[in-house]
């Protein structure tokens, strides 16, 4: 349980967590265009909010394949930026993909991006922020910032393919660790959906907020039901057709490594299922495993195998 492993995108509700609790002390608000707060921003991007960033509304486009492969030793060798702003050169000199809050666009760089913002709202380093606002109120001790060096307790990485195991290359994701730049536990992940839900850590407002999904500027819903780092749901695929269930989650996956969280509120229920193989199939297996233990905690062991894509 004290296994540290590869966070994926559930960096980007721990993310979200992080925000909503710097809007609930009066540091920032959603609503708020960049601006010139941030250098190196387009005259577009300064149009930019931080709502629009946190659920992929924004237009900032989403990193490619190569640029990842550039990341791992086993391509060009890891480049390590010294500071969030240091990471924004990746992307932040690019047209944006749509005008900001009229189309959906999963983005990790934009979050990398959101992370600015919360830097110079809290006055502190993005990681310094998380361990203050996140990591040690809801006693998240396994919870770090990924990196290239030895770490007490992480896991070795895989990716297994065939039946076949093989070593993952290195990673640096310091230009993206809002997004996918962190190792946990699925403990650690467990005390952060239950501190989300206390009224003491967030208020009714704030969650509420962070929990609702992002209306477009023609008044639709967002295609992926996105809230603030989120996704929301009524999920059939717990119990059947008959038996929608509400749940708010998030999966992860990259080199190394696949994670999962799932809330089901009405059940009193919180999940979290980590592995260190980054393959599709580990993707979908720790969504799976997580629904799975969802029936049985609720006492339901009679469900029928799942089927479809992750969710």
């Amino acid at each position: 349980p004290s296994t540290r492993y590869r966070t994926g995108s559930v960096a980007k509700p721990i993310t979200a967590v992080a925000m909503m609790r710097l809007v609930d002390r009066g540091l920032m608000e959603l609503d708020t265009p960049l601006g010139t707060s941030i250098s190196g921003l387009s005259e577009d991007s300064r149009h930019i909010t931080p709502r629009q960033l946190a659920s992929h509304v924004s237009g900032i486009r989403h990193y490619a394949l190569m640029e990842i492969l550039s990341s791992s030793a086993g391509f060009n060798g890891p480049k390590h930026y010294a500071s969030v702003a240091e990471g924004l050169d990746s992307f932040i000199g690019d047209r944006l993909r749509f005008a900001p809050g009229t189309n959906f666009l999963y983005s990790t760089w934009g979050y990398s991006l959101l992370s600015r913002k919360l830097e110079l709202a809290a006055g502190s380093s993005f990681p310094q922020l998380l361990q203050t606002f996140v990591f040690e109120p809801c006693a998240m001790q396994d919870t770090a910032v990924d990196g290239i060096a030895p770490m007490k307790a992480r896991a070795s990485f895989y990716q297994a393919e065939s039946g076949s195991y093989s070593l993952a290359d290195p990673m640096d994701t310091s230009n993206r660790i809002a997004g996918g730049g962190l190792v946990s536990t699925p403990s650690d992940l467990v005390r952060l959906a239950i501190c989300a839900e206390k009224d003491s850590f967030l208020s009714q407002a704030a969650r509420k907020t962070m929990w609702t999904p992002v209306i477009l500027a023609n008044g639709q819903a967002n295609e992926h039901n996105y809230a603030l780092g989120w996704r929301i749901d009524t999920s059939t695929r717990l119990f059947g057709k008959d038996k929608p269930t509400a749940i708010i989650h998030h999966g992860g996956q990259q080199e190394g490594g696949a994670s999962f969280l799932v809330i089901a509120p009405a059940l009193g229920v919180s999940v979290a299922v980590m592995t260190n193989s980054g393959t599709s199939a580990a993707r979908q297996a720790v969504q799976d495993t997580a629904y799975e233990l969802v029936r049985q905690l609720n006492g339901n062991y009679n469900a029928g195998p799942l089927a479809g894509p992750p969710e």
